[in-house]
């Protein structure tokens, strides 16, 4: 089993030859990949340095703090720091999906607490209750006009501080009912409180049941830490009991779990209303018989796919269990690797900590951007306006707006949000520091234990393993450019995931069956595709743990010796891997029944859930196992691994014998033949004498002493090079070296050396012809007013030179093809137009109708939204002031229809919004 099963074709690479100086792992290496760790370095050091500049400028308390329509901090700031609480004049008006990203249209005062009881104010009644703006002071007779001004809330429902923003707390709906308010609206946002009340009510009780058996917990934890640890060290001695005994318990359990599916699959069925009676969501959903189908479905596909397992594959476990008891002595013989992980596992923790910090930083970076709300045109004339144009969505300063609009106009100045147009290129950064850092240090973790598993193969005489074994790993593991460049490629992969994942996420809401379809294959293929490039990522490091070269060279020899030898790499490494599992869960299951069965009957421990201490439990325990058995697992793959290259390298021949173990060469029926024809005298108590003469120095005999059930080595005297640095010869080199040389001419060994050592952006007006300094002055000119952008707050310059901006239009305009030329007449009220905003990174085009004229040079235009090849109105009123450069096409007459809005015309290539 070995040499005779390789292919020598040239896909696959030759075999690997035999070297008489290689012993395992170089000592003496160089760095490898070394731009891709100039690189690595260079974003670390850009990394750093945004989370300076983040911890420099931001303030979490910005996102934490709740803020009143004025843009002050409740609790906080000097005018309201006796109000901690957000309370909000109408609610419902925040009962919408995108309060998240657009905030609650409706105004918001801090409060010293939140209201206790419901009220609903009607002319003449006592303003004793009513909450009010900042320096108002509501009269009888006054009252009414304040609440219909917006200066006071009419109504409010007893509600309690929930983050410090006061929501409803035991909603009467017949008190609703009976002021006459507009109930669909207050159903549908006593529905979404409903839903945040009951999602409230049970994270409260879960963390409390954590709190309360945490005792508990903790002992769950310890007897993880240790049942993993006897675990590991008992399946040296009893590793094919434990293997059996889990394959059995996973067949006891899943045929268990088939018959109570089964049987409370019957109970439901017979009983198809109990779920009626559910005081939650969680029990209707394990009270309907639906529930438990799909439970027995499951657990039955998952005993008949174990079943054909141990059928077809029980001798492939046996293999595998041998390789299970040598990385069991591998690990035995490197105690520290063991525990080496919990090292790296901080590392990770603090690398995600340092992410979440900086993220949270980042959000709070730069200054609050205020912007006019609830302007209309009917109130807010000119005089109550102080004659300045205003309009929805303009920027503003909070302190001088209430001097340039007064009552009776209900325009506000509202805190939208921090204002940085830098910020989401700082979180994307982040984000990709977050998959590289992560990755990088597992793979350092990888390659270090790889390098002690390898050192304790290619040991000879595995007596002979250094003691510092994972330490003299450590220090030898500097091909950090080696592990950048393995960490990035999975990274690049992760990313492409990510953002598959954030586009399937926008194009739900189309529910196109071919877009499904192919966003569900492209995640498929990608997921594949890591789980490939991990695989590789793994054996790359082993091989440039073992060998020194760099990334691409170990890949490709890993590659090209895994496949040489692809059946026992898909039937031996996998089944060990699939055991391992198994053990995962036996341990996980065992510690939560355990800690069930406490504090049901020992403890008897308060709690709502009894599911949520043994969850947690289980939960830790996972990764308890997962870090313990990460160490087991990289010993099998790197024995796996050296296993090849042994079979490869050597023939058990006494000029090249194996390094494996006599118990794994059993199992793969192979052996070392180290008998020599030219044996003299052997001793019967099977000793042997070896001597070691060259030109410069004699040295003394060396003995040594094998067991009587050993191989018998035979008597050899030789010439075996020269002494080692210590004055006397290892034995063990000694004895590979004389036989090697058949008392042959005494040689110099070679000195060994290092071997080989949903918008799509468009950077210029589509189907347009324009210079590349007509595309400059486009771009610096044409003033964008697009209010959802990230740009928004970009100080884009307008006509700064001395250029006529009636010049400027007429060289836009003529410079473009005939798709741009007005054919369908001028500019004029209630005619539709193509209007562009651009700026130096980004050109969009919007579609509208003209609504009035405002001056010379600009039109009050109200857009439509672009959606499935028709145009819609928004829900929303969405107008702006559009200087007459932006309006680069007079377009035909449309016909609408229930569905929307139509155009003859194709706007193909264009960056619609």
């Amino acid at each position: 089993m070995g040499r005779g099963n390789k292919s020598t074709t040239d896909d696959v690479g030759e075999p690997i030859r035999y070297d008489p100086d290689f012993h395992g792992p170089l000592k003496h290496r160089s760095c490898t990949d070394v731009i891709c760790l100039f690189i690595f370095i260079v974003f670390i050091g850009c990394w750093a340095g945004i989370g300076i500049y983040a911890f420099v400028n931001g303030d979490p308390n910005k996102l934490l703090v709740p803020r009143d329509s004025d843009g002050n901090r409740c609790g906080f700031d000097v005018i309201v720091r006796d109000k901690p609480n957000l309370f909000f004049f109408d609610l419902t008006k925040c009962a919408t999906p995108s309060v998240a990203f657009t905030g609650c249209s409706t105004p918001q005062v801090c409060v010293e607490k939140c209201p206790e009881t419901a009220y609903y104010y009607t002319p003449g009644a006592s303003v004793a209750n009513l909450i009010c703006k900042y320096g108002v002071r509501p009269t009888v007779s006054t009252a009414e006009d304040l609440i219909e001004n917006g200066n006071c809330a009419r109504w409010a429902l007893p509600s309690q501080p929930v983050l410090r923003r006061c929501l409803p707390q035991n909603v009467d709906a017949n008190w609703i009912n009976s002021h006459q308010l507009n109930l669909t609206t207050i159903e549908e946002a006593i529905s979404s409180l409903t839903v945040f009340s009951q999602a409230q009510q049970v994270g409260y009780d879960i963390v409390n049941d954590i709190v309360n058996s945490w005792r508990e917990i903790l002992l769950g934890v310890a007897i993880c830490i240790v049942g993993s640890i006897i675990y590991i060290f008992i399946l040296r001695w009893i590793a094919a009991i434990l293997v059996w005994l889990s394959i059995l318990g996973a067949i006891a359990a899943l045929s268990f779990g088939v018959y109570w599916a089964y049987s409370q699959y019957r109970y439901y069925s017979d009983n198809p209303y109990a779920h009626e009676k559910a005081s939650n969501w969680f029990q209707e959903l394990i009270m309907k018989s639906g529930t438990w189908m799909g439970l027995l479905i499951a657990f039955s596909i998952l005993l008949a796919i174990l079943l054909l397992v141990v059928i077809f594959l029980r001798k492939r476990i046996v293999l595998a269990i041998a390789l299970i008891k040598e990385g069991s002595k591998a690990v035995g013989a490197t105690t520290a690797a063991l525990f080496f992980p919990v090292i790296p596992w901080i590392l990770q923790l603090g690398v995600i900590a340092y992410v979440l910090a900086v993220a949270v930083y980042i959000s709070t970076v730069g200054n609050p951007l205020y912007e006019v709300r609830d302007f209309s045109s009917n109130e807010c004339n000119t005089a109550a306006c102080n004659n300045n144009t205003v309009q929805n969505g303009d920027t503003c300063d909070v302190n001088t707006f209430s001097s340039i609009c007064s009552s009776p106009c209900p325009a506000q100045c509202r805190f939208i949000q921090m204002s940085d147009s830098y910020a989401i290129y700082l979180h994307i950064f982040n984000g990709v520091g977050l998959f590289w850092g992560v990755f990088f240090i597992s793979a350092l973790c990888e390659m270090i234990l790889a390098s002690t598993f390898a050192t304790w193969y290619w040991t000879f005489n595995k007596s002979n393993v250094p003691f510092f074994t994972v330490t003299t790993a450590t220090l030898r593991t500097f091909r950090y450019g080696t592990l950048a460049f393995g960490s990035l490629i999975i990274t690049i992969c992760r990313i492409i995931r990510v953002i598959l994942e954030y586009i399937d996420h926008k194009l739900k809401k189309y529910e196109n069956p071919v877009t499904k379809a192919i966003m569900c294959c492209m995640k498929c293929f990608f997921w594949c595709l890591e789980s490939f490039l991990r695989f590789i990522n793994r054996n790359a490091y082993i091989m440039c743990a073992i060998h020194g070269k760099n990334f691409c060279i170990s890949a490709k020899d890993a590659f090209s010796l895994l496949m040489r030898n692809i059946l026992r790499v898909f039937v031996l490494d996998k089944i060990t891997d699939f055991i391992f599992f198994l053990s995962k869960i036996a341990i996980v299951v065992g510690v939560s029944a355990s800690i069930y069965s406490i504090i049901v009957y020992v403890s008897q421990t308060e709690i709502t859930y009894i599911f949520v201490p043994v969850v947690f439990v289980a939960v830790c325990a996972y990764f308890i196992c997962t870090v313990f058995f990460t160490v087991y697992t990289m010993a099998i793959d790197t024995l796996f691994l050296c296993f090849l290259e042994d079979c490869e390298r050597n023939d058990g021949s006494p000029e090249k014998p194996y390094f494996m173990s006599k118990g794994l060469m059993q199992v793969l029926n192979k052996k070392n033949n180290l008998t020599n024809d030219n044996a003299q005298n052997q001793s019967p108590n099977g000793s042997i004498q070896v001597t070691a003469t060259n030109d410069l120095n004699t040295h003394d005999a060396v003995e040594a002493s094998t067991p009587s059930t050993s191989t018998v080595h035979p008597v050899v005297s030789a010439s075996c090079g020269p002494p080692t640095s210590s004055g006397n010869c290892n034995f063990e080199t000694l004895l590979l070296g004389c036989v090697r040389q058949h008392q042959g001419t005494p040689k110099i060994p070679k000195k060994r050396l290092a071997p080989g050592a949903a918008v799509i952006t468009a950077n210029r007006i589509p189907s347009a012809s324009l210079t590349e300094t007509q595309r400059k002055q486009s771009q610096q000119k044409v003033i964008r007013r697009d209010s959802t952008s990230s740009d928004t707050d970009s100080e884009v310059p307008t006509y700064q030179d001395s250029d006529d901006p009636e010049e400027f239009l007429d060289e836009l305009r003529n410079s473009v093809e005939n798709d741009f030329v007005d054919d369908h007449g001028t500019i004029e009220v209630n005619r539709w137009v193509l209007v562009q905003y651009a700026t130096k990174k980004t050109t969009k085009y919007y579609v509208g109708k003209v609504i009035e004229k405002n001056g010379a040079d600009e039109w009050q235009i109200k857009f439509a939204r672009f959606r499935t090849n028709k145009f819609i109105w928004p829900n929303v009123e969405d107008e702006d002031i559009v200087d007459s450069a932006n309006i680069v096409r007079i377009l035909p007459e449309p016909t609408e229809d229930r569905r929307g809005i139509t155009f003859s015309v194709k706007f193909d290539g264009l960056n619609l919004c």
